[in-house]
């Protein structure tokens, strides 16, 4: 006895029914699974940061901006590389991709560091000269006229001690006159003696007295004492044996 046809036609309708609800459902997996997860939301859209670092501010902060990204200045900070008003150092870098919207941070410069002048008035000369080089400062001129004790100790400075300027700015400084140390030349023959301190810039002035118990024409006393240092030029009084 065939099947009735309104029981085939229900056959058939519940068979198309079912593909439809697994097809559906088929794709919905595929969909959840490629979204990370049934119900899960789609990644957010990310965004690559520009390079900055050394733009002017106005042209950084509009670069930023046109990639959906907020500009912000995080502090200003001194740079030897990077002139004032530039940016100095972003975070993130460029290249890193993040989320629209988030936010680039900037140190902007504030212009090359500074530094202050010390006071080295009354230091020796080489002493001055290497306080103001470990400092990132240059040496200018050097005038080595000035008055003032000891020989070869600072007078002035241009600019003067405590003003702000730039590393890398030129010191001028004033010096008295390189000082001279007298030689110890006590016992030495008058000619020796006459010598070595004519060769060290001195004058020479000579007294006599006679000393029995020592050599003839030697150094009995000097004036300035031995070690004493004194300007270029300075007289030296010695008492020879005569």
């Amino acid at each position: 006895m065939s099947e009735p046809t309104h029981d085939r036609g229900k056959t058939l309708y519940i068979a198309v029914f079912a593909a439809m609800v697994t097809s559906a459902l088929t794709t919905y997996g595929l969909r959840a699974l490629e979204g990370g997860g049934f119900g899960g939301e789609e990644e957010p859209e990310t965004v690559e940061v520009p390079s900055v670092t050394g733009l002017a501010r106005a042209t950084a902060q509009e670069l930023v901006q046109t990639r959906g990204l907020r500009f912000v200045v995080a502090d200003e900070a001194p740079s030897a590389e990077h002139e004032a008003g530039n940016v100095a150092s972003q975070e993130p870098l460029a290249g890193s991709q993040v989320p629209a919207d988030s936010a680039v941070n900037v140190v902007v410069s504030s212009g090359p560091p500074q530094v202050e002048i010390p006071d080295l008035v009354g230091r020796p000369l080489a002493d001055a000269r290497e306080a103001l080089e470990e400092l990132g400062l240059e040496i200018g001129d050097v005038d080595e006229t000035g008055e003032g004790d000891p020989p070869g100790s600072v007078t002035a400075l241009d600019p003067e001690p405590g003003a702000e300027v730039e590393v890398g700015t030129e010191v001028d400084l004033t010096a008295s006159p390189s000082g001279v140390t007298v030689p110890d030349l006590l016992n030495e023959s008058y000619r020796q003696a006459r010598e070595q301190l004519e060769e060290l810039g001195l004058e020479v002035q000579v007294r006599r007295r006679w000393v029995e118990s020592r050599r003839e024409f030697a150094v009995l006393a000097m004036e300035p004492e031995p070690g004493t240092v004194v300007p270029p030029g300075s007289e030296v009084q010695i008492t020879i044996n005569d």
